[in-house]
This record gives C-alpha cells, sequence and structure tokens, in this order.
C-alpha cells in the first residue's frame, strides 16, 4: 500500500474504531517486528485523531475503552522499547571494544 493510500485510510478511520486500530497496533508489538512501522502509523494516526483523542464530551464507555486501549498500547511499546534500548547499548559496547582494539 502506498504512502498517500495509508494517509487516506489513516484520515478516514472512524472515531469508534480507534481502540481496535490500536489494539492491531498493540497486537503487531507483541510479535516483536515493525517496530518503527507501528512508531510511524502511531504518530500519523495520533497526529490527525488528537481532536477525537482529546475531547472530553461523549460516551464514557467508549472514552475509557480507548484510554484502557492507550495504556496497553503504552505499556507493550515501554516492555519493547527497552528491549531494544538494552540490545542497541550491547552492540554499541562491542562496536567500541573492537573499534578500541584494532587501534
Amino acid at each position: 500500500m502506498s504512502v498517500s493510500a495509508i494517509d487516506f485510510q489513516l484520515r478516514t478511520l472512524p472515531a469508534d474504531l480507534l481502540p481496535k486500530f490500536f489494539k492491531m497496533l498493540t497486537e503487531v508489538l507483541k510479535t516483536r517486528k515493525d517496530f518503527d512501522l507501528v512508531q510511524a502509523y502511531l504518530a500519523t494516526a495520533m497526529k490527525i485523531h488528537r481532536s477525537t483523542l482529546w475531547r472530553k464530551e461523549g460516551d464514557e464507555k467508549e472514552a475509557d475503552e480507548l484510554t484502557n486501549v492507550l495504556e496497553e498500547l503504552s505499556l507493550q511499546e515501554e516492555r519493547i522499547w527497552s528491549e531494544y534500548d538494552q540490545v542497541i547499548v550491547e552492540n554499541a559496547a562491542v562496536t567500541q571494544w573492537v573499534k578500541n582494539a584494532l587501534i
């Protein structure tokens, strides 16, 4: 799918489907693949739908569901990022060690 098609799909996503979209992103994160793609989709969706995400009036049940889904997504994202961060730090340390050993 092209970038413009993805953008169009995100812009036409109804507010009542946002929790399902964020649940889908959470499930993709659990696979530990496509972290950067999830981040791009998340940033774009939040930018496009920020007025929906920040509104105060509306159905409390929908708002609670969206809040719970976003909290779960945030927790999963933190878990995955901490794993990636640890690997990045380890790789940087090994790279620095090899660099110093060769010089």
